[in-house]
């Protein structure tokens, strides 16, 4: 599964307080296998683009990147092996000091330590494998060799240790890689690209060129201990701390390390953050004061609306009660008009009959 940056940070923190606690045979064992898997993909560099001589004139950049791209098997080896290379730990064993998961003397120990094992494991591949097995004796190898030597100690001091700076730079950028992979497939991609690019681009590795310079020596190349150790080794060994230590690991802690650079900002905030707190509570409570007297004139004008209404609604009763007594005394009136027209009625048929029965009776008398 992969990680983000933060994750990766606290993991290569770890790791340095893992080897920081390691036993000192463990790291010299260790050291002396990166050192062997370093100088066994410097060889393989050196066995494929040495062997393009044609190629090297006609076309120097090619044979730069076949150089580059057969030189990251040894960074592969380290990371999916399991050693301890001097370039790596100076971030592993930096985060760790300044995660306090390490002591200085533990970082000390663990950069000095690795330095010389490496050191020795890249002498023991030149010698047994380089020298000793005749693999660079002949042409183009042999002359290939020889000038690597002679050009990585004629550079000038300034000039190796911005180049050594750049080399750990990029080579902690594919450790970093490497922490953030979530397979080995990935972690290989991770490793190689950025290997492919610092030797491609002509960059001082002191690891590495514990292997190149010693076996250019021993081919006859004219470089002396002197010459390598002062004009090559010492400034790229400085500039791989500057770029492994400082430019990754310094710069990834201080990156991904909840707070750590917020910490003066957040000390000026509360004060802007309490003038625009007062501020905007002195808004709002002058909005307060305009809407509760708006209010205020509201309910007053909804009073008087509601009292109008009052008297209106109490004077509605009365008029409805006067026309409803009105109609009562209309329909008395009627009632009485009708009723005594009914009698009226009913009593003149009585007449009408007793008169009939006066004339009828009369007329049976006669």
């Amino acid at each position: 599964m992969a990680i983000d940056a933060a994750a990766a940070v606290l993991a290569i923190g770890a790791r340095g307080a893992a080897k920081a606690a390691r036993p000192l045979p463990l790291v010299v064992l260790g050291g002396v296998m990166a050192g062997m898997y370093i100088a066994t993909g410097g060889l393989l560099a050196v066995m494929v683009a040495g062997g393009c001589p044609g190629l090297a004139q006609s076309n120097p950049g090619l044979v730069k990147f076949i150089l580059g791209a057969c030189f990251p098997l040894g960074l592969i080896m380290v990371v999916l092996l399991g050693s301890d290379l001097f370039t790596g730990d100076t971030m592993y064993m930096l985060v760790a000091r300044l995660q306090k998961r390490a002591s200085l003397g533990a970082l000390a120990r663990q950069w000095v330590v690795s330095y010389v094992a490496n050191f020795a494991g890249s002498m023991l591949v030149v010698l047994a494998f380089g020298w000793g097995a005749g693999l660079v004796a002949n042409d183009p190898w042999n002359s290939y060799i020889r000038n690597i030597a002679e050009y990585k100690t004629s550079n000038n001091w300034g000039a190796v240790l911005l180049r050594g700076i750049g080399a750990n730079w990029l080579v902690n950028a594919a450790l970093f890689h490497a922490m953030l992979a979530p397979d080995v497939i990935s972690k290989i991609v991770g490793l190689w690209v950025p290997i492919m690019a610092f030797v491609a681009m002509g960059f001082e590795h002191c690891i590495a060129n514990m292997f190149f310079i010693p076996l250019g020596m021993l081919s006859g190349a004219h470089v002396s201990v002197g010459t390598f150790v002062w004009n090559n080794l010492v400034p790229a060994t400085l500039g791989n701390i500057i770029g492994g230590a400082g430019l990754v690991g310094l710069v990834q802690w201080a990156m991904h390390t909840p707070g750590l650079l917020a910490t003066r900002r957040d000390r000026v905030r509360p004060a802007a953050d309490d003038d625009g707190e007062s501020g905007s509570s002195e808004h709002d409570g002058a909005a307060t004061g305009n809407k509760t007297s708006s209010r205020r004139r509201r309910s007053q004008k909804q009073a008087t609306s509601s009292g109008d209404s009052g008297v209106a609604e109490a004077d509605a009763p009365k008029s409805e009660t006067l026309s409803m007594h009105r109609v009562r005394d209309s329909t008395d009136d009627a009632s009485k008009h009708m009723l005594a027209k009914g009698t009226a009625l009913v009593a003149e048929p009585n007449r009408d009959s007793d008169a009939a029965s006066d004339r009828m009776g009369v007329c049976v008398c006669v």
